[in-house]
């Protein structure tokens, strides 16, 4: 029992460093940065709820019917957050926001991450734990980890925008285009690092 526990909490750390990998962060900044502080909290949570969805989606698959996740199938997956951080880049470069993605956003960038993501932390959890109810309680607490991470990042990203806005006028607009260019940036990164794995294999 006290081994368990020890995974759980292990499963609870695991969640909260998965959130600041360099992917989510560059994402999630890209958001925020266009948001008021008071809704950067909110935006943690969404992401992190997407995030979820797709990951126990997945685990479950994986934990109670043995799904195997080809690595072809991650790249592609990986590739897909690749495109999307130059969408989202895109988008506040040229300062366009879409009506019905406004409020989703944060939730659709989870779902998309939680899915690439999904290959190796389900892989973490049967090489860790073999009993399947023990592994859905890991992928809970796991869960649990990256929603309250990803809420710590967009809280002090929130506020560091907020008191940076306070002290220098104009500087909004500047943030909104850098966090773009990043992204854009980023994303081209991650999408020819795949297509390389990919020609190489």
């Amino acid at each position: 029992m006290t081994t368990f526990l020890t995974v759980l909490s292990l499963g609870f750390l695991l969640g909260l460093k998965h959130a600041t990998d360099t992917d989510h962060v560059v994402a999630i900044n890209t958001i925020s940065v266009r948001k008021s502080t008071n809704k950067s909290v909110l935006i943690g949570v969404l992401w992190g709820i997407g995030h979820s969805i797709m990951v126990t989606l997945v685990g479950i698959l994986v934990i109670f019917f043995t799904l195997k996740i080809s690595e072809d199938f991650e790249k592609i997956m990986e590739s897909s957050v690749g495109v999307m951080l130059v969408i989202l880049g895109l988008l506040n470069i040229f300062n366009i926001e879409i009506k019905f993605f406004q409020n989703t956003k944060p939730l659709f960038v989870g779902l998309i991450h939680g899915l690439a993501g999904s290959g190796a932390i389900t892989l973490l959890i049967l090489a860790t734990i073999k009993s399947s109810i023990e592994q859905a309680f890991y992928l809970f607490v796991f869960n649990i980890g990256v929603i309250v991470g990803m809420m710590i990042i967009t809280t002090l990203i929130g506020k560091s925008f907020a008191y940076a806005k306070n002290k220098i006028s104009n500087l909004h607009k500047y943030l909104v285009l850098g966090s773009g260019i990043i992204s854009i940036l980023f994303g081209l990164y991650i999408i020819a690092s795949n297509y390389f794995l990919f020609l190489i294999k």
